[in-house]
């Protein structure tokens, strides 16, 4: 158990260590905050009109974030290994959540409390520079979504998720295709048969990024 809970905070500090270098010493204050939890495959982890009171860190597993709206359902994110996620307007406002968190496959998750967040912030300037970084990423990637989203054609919808979206070929490899295709505003039918006619541009924009690199 001890050998799991080193190796666990050992990634979240290259993470966090990739953002900003951070003192040991707030390091092991923030290692002190941190809790555990699993979940298992089809498990909500937060439900409407349940609050978020924490911010988590995804370890293992994929994790679905979505509203349903007139009983279908509306992708906002899906979470990566190595990625951190919460409800931020529920969160930030202190209200319920109108969105669901559910694992697509089995999870392993650390997390700290609001409270506990918000204290240790008030004594760690570094890991509150680190806690901002993330936050301008969060809002990053709900811009590129949205202007994603802002192209009615499909074929540039996709296109555009694969130049902008950072982990579009982690997205394509791990993630059910009704997922993207819920993200990406389209029908897992039409996202189906698209990614078919249209695998090419993934190939193509790949050997534009290593022309350019």
């Amino acid at each position: 158990m001890a050998s799991t809970i080193n190796h666990d905070k050992n990634i979240l500090s290259k993470f966090l260590n990739k953002v900003q270098s951070i003192p040991k010493i707030e390091e092991e204050s923030l290692f002190r905050i941190l809790k555990q939890a699993t979940y298992k495959r089809g498990e909500k982890i937060l439900s409407t009109d349940e609050m978020e009171t924490r911010i988590s860190f995804l370890l293992e597993g994929l994790i679905h974030q979505y509203y349903v709206v007139d009983g279908i359902v509306r992708t906002t994110n899906i979470i990566l290994p190595q990625m951190t996620y919460s409800s931020y307007i529920s969160y930030s406002s202190g209200k319920p959540s109108e969105q669901i968190q559910e694992a697509i496959i089995n999870c392993r998750v650390l997390y700290a409390e609001k409270s506990a967040i918000e204290n240790l912030l008030k004594t760690c300037p570094t890991i509150c520079l680190v806690y901002l970084k993330l936050f301008e990423k969060v809002h990053l990637k709900r811009e590129i979504r949205g202007n994603i989203l802002h192209y009615k054609s499909s074929t540039e919808r996709y296109r555009m998720f694969l130049e902008k979206e950072p982990n579009a070929a982690e997205y394509i490899r791990l993630v059910p295709q009704k997922h993207i295709a819920s993200y990406l505003g389209l029908s897992p039918e039409a996202y189906s048969r698209f990614e078919l006619r249209c695998g090419c541009i993934h190939t193509q924009i790949e050997d534009e990024k290593s022309i350019t690199a």
